[in-house]
């Protein structure tokens, strides 16, 4: 039998940004008061965060950068940064996305040093 391999799904294009603090609610799920001391997800209580009872707390609440911009690039793969607010997560995917439009795109994560150049 013979077997041939197939090249790698390559992922849809997409860009976005996501925060990593907060989750909306799941449906059904039952979600408690932060102090009600009962194990299982909380709502966020935070005024700064948004409305009381709105989003709910993920396990990275309040530690790190908030929130993560992500795009897939050219090649299939999914890139990430991370930022402490969403207008420079989005300038950034805005940045992104028409580099990628353009075709002016640099993958940050290769590296090109002209000096090895014989």
């Amino acid at each position: 039998m013979l077997r041939t391999m197939s090249a790698p799904t390559k992922r849809n294009d997409r860009a976005g940004e996501e925060d990593r603090w907060h989750r909306p609610a799941r449906r059904g799920e039952q979600v408690n008061w932060p102090a009600a001391n009962m194990p299982g997800p909380v709502w966020c209580t935070d005024p700064k965060h948004g409305k009381s009872g709105a989003l709910v707390c993920t396990v990275r609440h309040g530690q790190g950068k908030r929130w993560l911009a992500r795009w897939v690039d050219h090649d299939g793969q999914e890139r990430r940064t991370a930022f402490d607010r969403r207008a420079d997560a989005k300038r950034h995917i805005d940045g992104i996305t028409t580099a990628l439009i353009t075709g002016t795109y640099a993958d940050p994560h290769l590296r090109c040093d002209l000096r090895d150049r014989g």
